[in-house]
């Protein structure tokens, strides 16, 4: 079972978050805090990452599958769990109408006068007929009828965690109503092949950073994103929006937690290549891109997704931001994200 950290009402349709490599769910404290207001949020840890278990021996053979059966066991509870809740919540909601119905009943006046026939004691677990219980309509009122959604969830992923939320929703969309990817970890060979050169000095930079001086590793990736507060807007090197604090201390937390074997392996994604897992998606699916540096589909991957084919995917693009793009460009990802939780959810 993955570390997992949850948000909200539990009776709203659940919407659980999947961040990316070397991240945690520190990384969606903004997101988070946007959305509990109307979802139940879970934001999970990944293999390997926070407080979640590190990798085995053997799982470090395929990193990337090991973490995607993590999650699926995880989300199959999540999603399990948010309808027993559900299913108690309106369960609770019910014997309530019927106690006050029950209590109406109790303060009537007599049929008759000098009428002998005692008035029965009605509560929630008394179902005799002379007991009033309000009609079915009466109750189904009293909570959100959730009925039709609340044994699924919205899924939304970054990065690694948008590969590996599309493996599960392609394999189980019994348990997922609809996904938002976040530039996903869908690499070019190129791509791969350009990280892999580069596993010694990722690995290099975080014991040396990461692990051995945790104020550089917070000045360093503000003065690269920058830095976005109410009172002004400095840009980062890479010409972005700045990030807020809030999104600076969530990643630079994430970095001293990161297992290393996994940043040695090399590994970002799943085995199963990424065109596979698009093309057997079978519930809604959304890739939020652009153009800007460090971006993994951009407009090659927008247009590999529209040769498969595949009606339920589709591609939103904002432009000039990097590969954080929730961080760098706020305002329009969580108009695109809750735009299409709107769609897939009841209100």
């Amino acid at each position: 079972m993955l570390a997992h950290y949850m948000a909200g009402d539990p009776r709203a349709p659940l919407v659980v978050l999947v961040h990316g490599v070397t991240g945690s769910a520190t990384t969606w404290a903004e997101l988070i805090e946007h959305l509990a207001t109307r979802y139940y949020v879970a934001a999970v840890d990944m293999l390997g990452h926070g407080l979640s278990p590190r990798y085995s021996e053997s799982e470090l053979f395929s990193p990337g599958d090991a973490g995607a059966a993590a999650f699926e066991e995880t989300l199959e509870y999540l999603v399990h769990t948010h309808n027993a809740q559900a299913y108690a919540s309106q369960e609770r909601d019910v014997r309530g109408a019927i106690a006050v119905g029950s209590e109406r009943s109790l303060h009537e006046e007599p049929a008759g006068q000098g009428s002998s026939t005692p008035t029965p004691s009605c509560d929630a677990h008394v179902h005799a007929p002379e007991c009033s219980i309000p009609e079915r309509s009466s109750w189904e009122r009293v909570t959100p009828d959730i009925q039709a959604h609340r044994t699924k969830a919205i899924l939304i992923g970054h990065s690694m965690g948008g590969s590996v939320v599309a493996s599960v929703a392609s394999r189980r969309p019994d348990l997922v109503s609809g996904i938002i990817l976040e530039d996903p970890a869908w690499n070019s060979p190129e791509q791969e092949a350009e990280y892999r050169t580069h596993t010694d000095e990722y690995l290099s930079y975080a014991k040396r950073v990461w692990l051995g001086n945790p104020v550089a590793t917070v000045t360093q990736n503000v003065e690269e994103r920058g830095l976005r507060t109410p009172d002004f807007d400095q840009p980062g090197s890479d010409g972005s929006h700045g990030w807020t604090a809030a999104d600076h201390h969530g990643w630079a937390f994430a970095k001293p937690l990161v297992d290393l074997n996994l940043i040695a392996s090399g590994v970002t994604s799943v085995s199963q290549p990424w065109q596979e897992i698009a093309q057997a998606l079978t519930v809604p699916t959304v890739v939020i891109t652009s153009n800007g540096s460090e971006i993994v589909v951009g407009k090659r991957g927008a247009a590999e997704i529209a040769a498969l084919g595949n009606p339920y995917i589709s591609v939103e693009f904002i432009d000039g931001v990097g590969h954080n793009i929730r961080h760098s460009a706020p305002s329009e990802y969580v108009a695109i994200v809750d735009r299409y939780l709107t769609q897939w959810q009841p209100q």
